[in-house]
């Protein structure tokens, strides 16, 4: 449940000149954003290989001390 001044959009009327000039922050701030998840989503896919990577090698050595017992 958010609350009314959360639920208002604010829409604020801004001339050609600030608008010219909160661009550029505005499109480095969305830039920084989209950077920031890319970082995220690399570093949990890498997280996924190891993990991935653990169990393929824990499953193996089950496999070869179960062989080795035979």
């Amino acid at each position: 449940m958010a609350w009314p001044w959360q639920q208002a959009r604010c829409r604020i009327a801004l001339d050609p000149e600030t608008t010219r000039l909160l661009w550029p922050l505005v499109a480095a701030e969305l830039a920084h954003r989209r950077r920031r998840q890319r970082q995220r989503r690399a570093l949990l896919a890498a997280a996924g290989l190891l993990l991935l990577m653990v169990l393929s090698l824990a499953a193996w050595q089950a496999f070869s001390i179960t062989l080795g017992g035979l």
